[in-house]
């Protein structure tokens, strides 16, 4: 349950996974302004490589069994743990339905960027439930360079990859 230990999530444009998080600790400082300062404990961390550019959910509505939040952080090449907790690019609470439900949070993502997704209970709330990631808008299988469109730089990459599929180069096999 510690950021330098993070869960990595397939970098899919669709990934569930379970969570328990009754015996995860705090990671300091507690606070996350979302919408207003609010303790959030008991947190589980993930790292997400967005395979194309567009809107991504996150969302732990539906078999969560607690009052769970989300916090997003990053979106840089690197996958690192936040400096400031508090510095987040996206949250939730509440954000299922009424208080004390669990949380989802959609946001634009960069391709090839990082994000760091946390995972927590407000005030320290725990149980089980699963988080979901799914593309709002489709990924572009043809985008090889992540730019968000096809160009000549894809092209390129796929040209540079022709032949056995190497490990920086299977995002080029269509086939």
């Amino acid at each position: 349950d510690l950021c330098s230990q993070a869960y990595k999530i397939p970098s899919a444009p669709t990934f569930n996974t379970p969570f328990d998080n009754r015996c995860a600790g705090w990671d300091a400082p507690t606070t996350v302004n979302c919408p207003f300062d609010t303790n959030m404990g008991g947190d589980l961390w993930y790292t997400y490589k967005a395979p194309c550019s567009g809107n991504v959910e996150f969302s732990t509505c539906d078999i969560t069994d607690y009052d769970a939040m989300l916090a997003v952080y990053g979106g840089t090449v690197s996958c690192t743990c936040p400096s400031s907790l508090t510095g987040h690019i996206g949250c939730g609470d509440d954000t299922c339905g009424p208080p004390g439900r669990p949380a989802i949070v959609t946001r634009s993502v960069t391709g090839g960027g990082c994000y760091m997704i946390r995972v927590g209970g407000w005030e320290g709330s725990t149980g089980t439930g699963d988080l979901s990631v799914s593309y709002v808008t489709a990924c572009n299988p043809t985008d090889l360079y992540l730019t968000g469109t096809t160009d000549l730089r894809d092209f390129a990459v796929f040209a540079n990859c022709l032949g056995p599929t190497t490990t920086s180069c299977s995002a080029s096999d269509f086939n």
